[in-house]
């Protein structure tokens, strides 16, 4: 049994469910997750000082998501690069303290921004270190890390796909430690459902197609402009699951929407199972956040992936992979909505081909793939 430490944080959703899902394939281990942006660089957090404790900078970036306020959330990751040069002997000083504290025989990290300063710091103990992006973009992740602190360093990829390996500089990551294992999704999301026991589950109306409407795990404001653009769609029987994740407080403005006879909808808060909700849906309706876009993948579902505003910078790539794979569409106005979707449902050859293009994409099983590479990688410190 090894000691593991994954360093995560909480800034959206996707590296708290990605932790989660390695933790969860990973019991024979002695696994511990900290959340190194929010509770070890707590200290250094110029939001936490401004606010007298009461605002961390991952909660108002949370804030900036559940607003939809995408250019304001850009700036902020600019200016998070430049905060983290400016910390960068705490953040050195802090990384020590923890590998001291925890004695880890394997640190894996599913953060961004600062995996130069772990990686170095992993090699002065003479411990292994697993980065595992929750991006498909990989600049954010990789950035940092070079010739000098990158000889226990290893890459878990979540696709082999040309694109996503120019990111890497074989320099710096050498082949033979670069694998391909999947992406991090939690293993319910490759299982098989029974899909009429979810249609009970969910109470779906009978003879409805079923759309999923999720904007990440903070929830956006952009599901109001999403309902609104539905509630046009006609002669359709349509029932949506709207996934408020932590944006509850805006589940009376979608109830004061007049949707058309024929669309039903049912609101999902954040303690939903949105693999079961993913099986039992025809259509997910997404912004481009890699986590969920790549879940959408494992459960072999189309999807529309939101560009109606400004993009975040390490989900632009995701935009271009949908194009190219054809596993779904890009919305750049919510006016395209009522025709995509009527499309999709009335165009069967259509929405075959999107249904095929996901199902056939090629992807490895990240539950299957990442305990065996674990077991090589302590295998060999031994």
């Amino acid at each position: 049994m090894a000691k593991i430490l994954i360093l995560s944080c909480k800034g959206g959703g996707g590296h708290m469910s990605a932790a989660a899902a390695i933790q969860s394939c990973l019991e024979e281990h002695e696994v511990e997750v900290v959340d190194f942006l929010g509770d070890t660089l707590a200290p250094v957090d110029f939001f936490r000082w401004f606010s007298f404790g009461k605002i961390a900078a991952q909660d108002f970036y949370n804030f900036l998501l559940r607003i939809n306020a995408k250019r304001l959330t850009n700036l902020l990751y600019h200016g998070g690069w430049f905060l983290f040069w400016l910390q960068r002997k705490f953040i050195k000083k802090a990384l020590k303290n923890l590998f001291e504290e925890k004695t880890p025989d394997l640190v894996i990290s599913v953060i961004p921004m600062i995996n130069g300063p772990i990686a170095g710091e992993a090699q002065k103990k003479n411990v292994p270190f697993l980065l595992i992006p929750t991006d498909l973009d990989l600049r954010s992740f990789t950035a940092g890390l070079n010739k000098s602190n990158n000889m226990m360093t290893w890459l878990g990829l979540g696709f082999m796909d040309n694109r996503i390996t120019s990111f890497v500089s074989y320099e710096v990551i050498s082949p033979s430690k670069l694998q391909w294992i999947g992406f991090p999704i939690r293993a319910p999301f490759t299982a098989v459902h029974d899909k009429n026991k979810l249609l009970s589950l969910f109470q779906i109306p009978p003879g409805k197609s079923v759309i999923l409407l999720i904007m990440g795990a903070t929830g956006s404001t952009s599901l109001i402009s999403y309902m609104k653009a539905l509630s046009l769609v006609r002669n359709l029987k349509l029932h949506i699951l709207v996934c408020l994740g932590r944006s509850s407080a805006i589940a009376s403005r979608i109830k004061a929407i007049s949707m058309p006879p024929g669309i039903s909808y049912t609101l999902l808060d954040s303690s939903a199972n949105i693999s079961q909700a993913m099986a039992v849906s025809d259509l997910c309706i997404s912004k481009p956040g890699s986590v969920t876009f790549c879940e959408t993948i494992y459960s072999s579902l189309p999807v529309f992936l939101d560009a109606t505003g400004p993009i975040l910078i390490w989900e632009a790539f995701n935009l271009g992979f949908v194009r190219r794979n054809g596993n779904g569409r890009v919305i750049t106005a919510y006016e395209q909505v009522p025709r995509l979707v009527a499309k999709f449902f009335t165009d069967g050859q259509w929405r075959s081909k999107l249904e095929e293009n996901v199902r056939t994409l090629e992807k490895k099983v990240f539950s299957h793939h990442l305990p065996p590479l674990i077991n090589k990688i302590v295998g060999q410190q031994k």
